[in-house]
């Protein structure tokens, strides 16, 4: 009896879980809808973390619930000793977690990771590859830039949808500005090594 049970269980927890699991095509498709209906909100927000960053070549991060008042405002900072991130919570103020609960559209994006003026990208719910990694959508500000950060990355462009190797780190670009892709968007380079490549 107990054996039936936990067989029940697996079987419905693998069936929630593989309703998220999609194909890269699916994962753009939905990237592109979400993209054109929260437009203005998600350009709003970019603008609005680029103001609460300080340094153009440091990976933010911003965190929040769907459904609580959470949030967390951290930094990112790659120890290439360690070969790994380092972590750290920032204060920020009341009037700024306000102004973003409100922008955020909590149904498709909680938590965004950011780097001034290089990207933004938002990190869509409920959206996964078969390998469990959550779609990012992206914003680029450099797309050339962009591609510098992420060198061990394919990218793709409109007349190449079907060609995507989804076991590879893949970026698939809409246009100049937008992409999407369910790789990390944490680049491992040092502060220094990143300024170095925008000289």
């Amino acid at each position: 009896m107990k054996r039936k049970k936990i067989t029940i269980i697996l079987f419905l927890l693998l069936s929630i879980i593989s309703c998220h699991i999609y194909t890269p095509n699916e994962i753009i498709e939905k990237g592109n809808r979400i993209k054109d209906e929260y437009q203005i909100q998600l350009k709003t927000l970019i603008e609005y973390s680029n103001n609460l960053a300080k340094d153009s070549c440091t990976i933010y991060s911003i965190y929040t619930s769907p459904k609580t008042e959470l949030f967390e405002f951290s930094i990112y900072n790659y120890d290439k000793k360690e070969n790994k991130f380092i972590e750290s919570f920032l204060d920020v103020s009341n009037k700024s977690k306000n102004v973003i609960q409100s922008i955020l559209p909590k149904k498709h994006i909680t938590n965004v990771i950011f780097t001034k003026n290089v990207y933004a990208a938002f990190n869509i719910r409920h959206t996964r590859d078969k390998e469990f990694h959550y779609a990012k959508l992206i914003y680029c500000h450099n797309k050339e830039f962009f591609k510098k950060l992420f060198i061990n990355y394919t990218f793709y462009e409109e007349n190449q949808i079907n060609n995507i190797n989804d076991t590879c780190n893949w970026v698939y670009f809409y246009d100049d500005h937008w992409a999407i892709t369910t790789s990390s968007v944490l680049y491992k380079l040092t502060k220094e090594e990143c300024k170095n490549l925008i000289k």
